[in-house]
């Protein structure tokens, strides 16, 4: 069997881009809608989002619950990594197949505050801080907590181009309604 090749096959899906786009991002849209009706969500921290979110994945997910509850992908939820300085990190989301892992960063915004989602969000997730070096594949997802999410959506996309020199395209950030679920690709 060639990995991680055939058993994506066997799962369904063509190729790794497509297990992420047809399977993880959808449910984690699915998810977003899910965790939407939560009483005073609005009010959790960064962490107990991603708890729902977690929760969401794991029993009401559809096929990617089906999957995880079978053991065919594994969801590992605030793993540590080992950097290669000696310092250890921890990930929010792994969503792992024999030979691939899908790490997803999380970060709660209220706003397109600079050192919030720039500094501490997207800066540690290029520069690998807490996923490894060899990732292939990877994702933030983005809780917008308060404010017009219109415009944070618009100001946090102009501040990851100007901070990083990068056009970030329509293809690489999923839109939830403008109430925002933001996975951007690596």
């Amino acid at each position: 069997m060639k990995l991680p090749d055939d058993y994506i096959e066997i799962l369904g899906f063509s190729s790794p881009t497509d297990l992420i786009e047809n399977l993880y991002l959808k449910s984690f849209i699915d998810a977003y809608y899910k965790v939407l009706k939560i009483k005073n969500i609005h009010n959790f921290n960064e962490n107990k989002i991603r708890n729902e979110f977690q929760k969401i994945l794991c029993y009401s997910s559809g096929l990617l619950s089906d999957l995880l509850n079978n053991n065919l992908i594994i969801l590992g939820l605030e793993n540590q990594i080992i950097k290669q300085n000696g310092k250890l990190r921890r990930t929010d989301i792994e969503l792992i197949i024999p030979c691939l892992k899908y790490v997803v960063e999380c970060k709660r915004l209220k706003g397109t505050n600079k050192k919030q989602y720039i500094d501490d969000g997207i800066s540690r997730f290029i520069n690998n801080k807490y996923i490894g070096i060899n990732e292939k594949y990877a994702g933030m997802c983005s809780f917008v907590i308060k404010g017009n999410i219109e415009k944070i959506i618009i100001g946090t996309k102009d501040r990851i181009s100007k901070y990083y020199n990068i056009l970030i395209d329509k293809k690489k950030i999923v839109i939830i309604n403008f109430h925002l679920a933001q996975l951007i690709l690596k």
